[in-house]
């Protein structure tokens, strides 16, 4: 059984950002099926709004 990861916003958002680190790393290991994410919406939709801010539809 993986175990179980609750990410900040943050650390997700740099995961995704950059291909070094200890943010993605830690994305690595969801993507292998080593961690399950626990996400809960709150993340997601910090997450989105951040990203949506990014490419500019506010």
């Amino acid at each position: 059984m993986p175990l179980r990861a609750v990410l900040d916003t943050n650390v997700f958002l740099a995961a995704l950002w950059s291909t070094r680190g200890a943010a993605f790393e830690l994305l690595t290991k969801l993507r292998r099926g080593q961690w399950q994410l626990v996400l809960s919406n709150h993340l997601r939709f910090t997450s989105a709004e951040f990203l949506a801010k990014l490419r500019g539809n506010t």
